[in-house]
C-alpha cells in the first residue's frame, strides 16, 4: 500500500543531499521537492519544522565565494603591455564589454552594421539584448581604444561572408570564423593569466 511522504523520510533524504551539495543547493532542491509533492501529494513540506531548521543550519556553515573582478587598473595594463599580436581581439573585448556594460552575448551578436564610427569616436548600438531594449554606448579615445579598435579592423580580411564583428585572431591575422558566445566567457580569465594575477 503506497504511503505518503512524511518529514521524517523527507530529513533523511536533505541530510544525505547535505553531504554532497551546498546549502544554496539544498535550498533549490528542496523549492523543487516542495513543488512537485504539492502537486502530486497536496503537502506543503514548509510546514516541516524540522526540515526547515535543518536547512538554515546548513546556511550557518556556508560561505558564498566571491567571483574576483579585474580592476580598471588591471584592465589598463593590459590594454597598454599585452603585445597586439597575441592579444589584440581581447583587448577590443574588453573595451567594448567595459564601455557598453555588455554580456557575452551582445557582444556576440555585434555586427559590423552595430558600429558607427564618427571619426574621432565609435557610437555602437546594440539590438540584441536581454531587456530587448536598445542600448546605446560610445568608445572614444580611453585607453587608445578608438586606435585599438581601428587596428582590429584593418585586419578583418575582405571576404568574410558574415558581418559579425568579432572573429578570430592569431599571431597578427584575423580568420573568417566568427568568435562563439563561450570564447567570450574565457578572456577574462586568460588576461587575469598574463597579469600572473592570483586564481
Amino acid at each position: 500500500m503506497y504511503k505518503k511522504t512524511d518529514e521524517n523520510v523527507i530529513l533523511a533524504y536533505f541530510f544525505e543531499k547535505a553531504k554532497a551539495l551546498k546549502a544554496s543547493s539544498l535550498w533549490s532542491t528542496y523549492s523543487m521537492l516542495k513543488s512537485t509533492i504539492q502537486i502530486n501529494e497536496n503537502m506543503d513540506i514548509s510546514q516541516y519544522k524540522k526540515l526547515v531548521a535543518f536547512l538554515k543550519r546548513q546556511n550557518d556553515t556556508y560561505e558564498a565565494k566571491k567571483s574576483k573582478v579585474l580592476t580598471m587598473e588591471n584592465v589598463t595594463i593590459f590594454l597598454k603591455e599585452a603585445p597586439d599580436d597575441k592579444f589584440l581581439l581581447m583587448k577590443v573585448v574588453l573595451i567594448f564589454g567595459l564601455n557598453g556594460a555588455c554580456r557575452r552575448a551582445e557582444l556576440c551578436s555585434l555586427t559590423v552594421k552595430d558600429i558607427e564610427d564618427t571619426g574621432k569616436i565609435l557610437v555602437i548600438t546594440l539590438h540584441d539584448t536581454k531587456t530587448k531594449k536598445k542600448r546605446v554606448f560610445i568608445v572614444g579615445s580611453e585607453c587608445n581604444g578608438y586606435e585599438i579598435y581601428h587596428k582590429y579592423l584593418r585586419l578583418r580580411p575582405k571576404h568574410v561572408k558574415h558581418n559579425r564583428i568579432f572573429i578570430y585572431y592569431n599571431h597578427g591575422k584575423c580568420t573568417v570564423q566568427p568568435v562563439g558566445i563561450n570564447s567570450f566567457a574565457k578572456i577574462p580569465q586568460k588576461v587575469a593569466e598574463y597579469l600572473k594575477l592570483p586564481a
